[in-house]
């Protein structure tokens, strides 16, 4: 049986730069999930829009969380505020998976030790990625245990 897994990706919260973002954020967020397609054990649940709101974290967590999902990978390519992260951590359903993206011109990987140092201080529990599937793969096994 395949680990369902929900992924919401996250932006930066000024409109104006996420509006520039959305096609970085987009590209990198199908890599992540045809990886994990590709993998043959995992069944991504991908959100419906990039996070960049607070409005936006709490819909698309709930909306993705309903889905009978194992945990959620929170995907980070560009910069995004921690607070996006933890309103998705308690408004969907963990564990998490705090994934960056390894984009050296924009910083995903700060947003990503940012937000998971957010749901560290929240008590949330949460793993480190860094784009590679198998990593992540073996992870995600990881969910299922944690979760039963």
């Amino acid at each position: 049986m395949k680990i369902r897994i929900g992924i919401l990706a996250f932006s930066d919260g000024r409109e104006y730069v996420y509006k520039q973002l959305k096609p970085i954020n987009q590209r990198f967020l199908k890599m992540t999930v045809d990886a994990l397609r590709n993998t043959g054990e995992i069944e991504p649940i991908i959100g419906e829009e990039i996070i960049w709101t607070s409005q936006l974290a709490r819909a698309q967590a709930e909306k993705v969380s309903v889905q009978n999902i194992d945990g959620t990978i929170f995907n980070f390519s560009t910069w995004s505020f921690p607070n996006l992260a933890v309103i998705a951590a308690q408004s969907g359903k963990g564990p998490h998976l705090i994934l960056s993206n390894l984009n050296p011109q924009y910083p995903g990987l700060v947003a990503m030790l940012a937000s998971a140092g957010a749901l560290d201080q929240l008590g949330l529990f949460n793993l480190l990625g860094f784009n590679s599937p198998q990593l992540c793969c073996d992870q995600l096994v990881c969910f299922r245990e944690y979760r039963e």
